[in-house]
């Protein structure tokens, strides 16, 4: 198959986000865990959330050993209660930008 040279190849993002707050619901896998990385190659600081604490510590966890910060909160976001407390916990470790 050959590239259609109408079409541009992708480019790689460049964006700076170093000191910035990133929450990402879903952050632990799939595309959340994707957009997650992205924006900690980007700078940010990230707190991922989910249902699943042992699948968001392992992705934090892979994410370190690429130098990326990232905070775990284990938050089910159809408790809407549960989704309020998560928000000002997330608020304390630094403002959501």
């Amino acid at each position: 198959m050959t590239a259609n040279p109408k079409i541009a190849a992708p480019q790689p993002m460049s964006f700076d986000l170093t000191g910035s707050h990133a929450v990402v619901i879903g952050g632990g896998s799939g595309i959340g865990k994707a957009i997650a990385e992205c924006l900690g190659q980007a700078g940010a600081h990230l707190t991922l959330a989910g249902r699943r604490r042992d699948v968001l510590e392992e992705a934090a966890r892979s994410f370190a050993g690429r130098g990326i910060t990232a905070h775990v909160d284990a938050v089910d976001a159809t408790d809407i209660d549960r989704l309020k407390s998560f928000a000002d916990r997330a608020e304390k470790t630094a403002p959501v930008d």
